[in-house]
């Protein structure tokens, strides 16, 4: 689940209490991964963290707890759950799952919603204890340093260390650190970690998945509806017409009108997915001129059909674009076999070939 912290600020600011439910540790089989997170108010739930018996007890004991306002003091607590002989699911494994109930805005989830929107990355650290031993406080360490305190000095230093040689790993590899982790302050030879005193570890993780879509009509708003949803995925969504923008956007989105489009190229991340679906086959020219022009792009798509590319290698080949450069053009695009033109059919199947490609870069 994205934007967590964004989505509990959002929601504690309009009165409305919840418990963040997170996959803290996995022994053998388990439907999901440590890091997994889902969002449960007295009403909704948002998020998974791999259903079936599981969620629903999950989701019962969250909702409890919101409904015992007694135990505002104790504001994170882990739960054990053996899959097979509890909850009859086949996985087989056990799961840990941590709580952690937020009723009210405070410092640390603020700092935590600005690090999502910044696209930062940073890990928060909890202590999880038996109860009356817990703080409400976070420890909150990025590359520029530590903030918050878990009420310990000795166990600040101590979460501090292990989280930046996290984060040293992490930047060394080029790779995001896994995104939960529970460390037991109690050495322990079971498979299992003695939770009675542990650190939980919370990974806020740039988008390695970064979506640049040009053009704001019916196949790019039909495409931006599939993909707020999908993990990983952050979107910069760029038109010259401010109008032809939703009034209301994904938290995953963020919406660039500019004047003069291919000047935007230059300013993109690297290894960004493109998209060049605007309303003027000029601009989608010169995007796609731009665009090419970078070698460090991860997939470039133009929408359209094969006659459209014929005509654009030609023209860009006029321009001074290499054959190879122009080896990296995707049109038509989306996968294969769907011939469908609504809108919505053609941004299902662009979303499919983008985590295809997604998929198969991440497996390098």
């Amino acid at each position: 689940m994205k934007h967590c912290f964004s989505a509990i600020q959002a929601l504690v600011a309009d009165g409305r209490p919840c418990v963040l439910v997170t996959v803290a540790h996995i022994a053998g089989s388990a439907p999901r991964e440590p890091g997994a997170r889902m969002l449960v108010t007295a009403t909704q739930v948002t998020g998974t963290i791999g259903g079936g018996n599981l969620e629903f007890e999950a989701v019962r004991i969250a909702r409890s707890r919101l409904e015992d306002t007694a135990a505002a003091g104790a504001p994170r607590f882990l739960e054990l759950f053996p899959l097979g002989p509890m909850l009859q699911q086949c996985c087989g494994g056990a799961v840990f799952l941590h709580f952690e109930v937020v009723r009210a805005p405070c410092d640390w989830l603020q700092a935590a919603a600005q690090l999502e929107q910044d696209n930062a990355r940073a890990i928060l650290v909890s202590r999880v204890a038996e109860d009356g031993l817990q703080t409400a406080g976070k420890l909150i360490i990025t590359a520029a340093g530590v903030s918050g305190s878990l009420g310990d000095k000795v166990l600040d230093e101590l979460a501090a260390d292990q989280a930046q040689a996290l984060l040293g790993a992490a930047k060394a590899a080029k790779t995001a650190p896994k995104t939960a982790s529970l460390h037991s302050l109690v050495e322990t030879q079971s498979t299992l970690p003695d939770t009675t005193d542990a650190l939980f570890f919370e990974v806020i993780a740039p988008s390695g998945f970064q979506v640049v879509l040009f053009g704001a009509g019916h196949v790019g708003t039909a495409l931006v509806n599939v993909l707020a949803n999908v993990p990983d995925c952050r979107i910069t969504w760029v038109d010259s017409r401010s109008e032809q923008f939703p009034s209301e956007l994904p938290a995953n989105v963020s919406a660039r009108c500019a004047e003069n489009p291919p000047a935007e190229v230059e300013t993109l991340p690297e290894r960004a997915y493109c998209l060049v679906m605007t309303h003027d086959h000029q601009l989608d020219q010169d995007l796609c001129a731009a665009l090419l022009r970078r070698a460090d792009l991860a997939f470039l798509g133009l929408i359209g059909s094969a006659t459209k590319r014929r005509r654009f290698l030609q023209r860009l080949r006029e321009q001074g674009l290499s054959d190879a450069q122009l080896q990296r053009l995707t049109c038509p695009i989306g996968i294969p076999g769907i011939t469908a033109k609504a809108p919505a059919a053609i941004a299902i199947a662009v979303a499919a070939q983008l985590l295809e490609i997604k998929s198969a870069d991440s497996a390098d």
